[in-house]
């Protein structure tokens, strides 16, 4: 890789770093996913490719699985709210 390519994903590896660091890793990658489930949708294409957390799809307990769902469904919500989800506009 190049010194300039490298250059760049330490930056990005570093950004990333002081995020999670500053709100939350966990927290960091589920608005990421959320978000990158949005965009993928606005364009047509199913939100599978987002992760959404590993251990909703290890869940045995239909009604565990449904709360984890249903969390996320009001985070959705709550992106409409403050204007951050906008597949309804687009």
């Amino acid at each position: 890789m190049k010194k300039c390519a490298m250059n760049i994903l330490k930056s990005e590896i570093l950004i990333v770093k002081a995020l999670g660091e500053q709100i939350g890793y966990g927290n960091l990658m589920e608005i990421a996913s959320v978000l990158w489930a949005e965009n993928l949708q606005r364009y047509g294409n199913p939100d599978i490719g987002a992760f959404y957390p590993a251990i909703l799809t290890q869940l045995q307990d239909d009604e565990l699985k449904e709360k984890a769902i249903q969390n996320r469904l009001r985070k959705i919500q709550l992106y409409k709210e403050l204007g951050i989800w906008d597949s309804d506009t687009e």
